[in-house]
């Protein structure tokens, strides 16, 4: 059996036993009518499990579960905000002893000292756009390289390190 209630500040939680365990969750609204229709349909998850209709995931947190009728396993998570030159700082740290030959470790750096020139390193990975990796691939193309202007090809790859990253 689901229950409404309603907290200090007015919004509700859902309070449910399921497996022997009793369970609450924020309803995020301080609408009683919505409340009650997220308790019956919480009600109604139950039994579609009991009944063996609705299968519960080992691993599955189980208020988001019934909640979101069996399609989410764990809450969602937000994403960080991550910078750019702290994901190429992490890829160095988190990158093991021989995982990679010391010249491709040394292409990798070489294209993020070029991303990071270019796009910034203080830049927010969430940020960056099409538009932003277009005019990288035009300001790259421009520059002098050791033969001449630099490769589409190189400029290809460091995208591909960008990407892989």
């Amino acid at each position: 059996m689901a229950s409404i209630h309603r907290d200090p500040s007015g919004n509700f939680h859902l309070h449910f036993r399921f497996g022997g365990q009793r369970f609450k969750r924020s309803l995020h609204t301080k609408h009683e009518r919505k409340a009650l229709a997220v308790a019956s349909h919480v009600e109604e998850n139950i039994r579609l499990v009991n009944e063996g209709r609705l299968e519960l995931p080992d691993d599955a947190d189980v208020p988001t579960f019934l909640l979101s009728d069996g399609k989410l396993v764990e809450s969602q998570k937000v994403a960080k905000n991550i910078k750019l030159g702290s994901l190429f700082d992490r890829f160095r740290e988190l990158t093991p002893d021989g995982a990679f030959e010391a010249t491709n470790l040394r292409t990798f750096r070489g294209h993020m000292k070029h991303f990071t020139q270019s796009l910034g390193e203080r830049t927010l990975l969430r940020s960056i756009r099409t538009t932003d990796l277009q005019r990288y691939v035009k300001t790259r193309s421009g520059e002098q390289g050791r033969r001449g202007k630099v490769s589409p090809v190189t400029i290809r790859k460091e995208l591909a390190t960008f990407g892989s990253l």
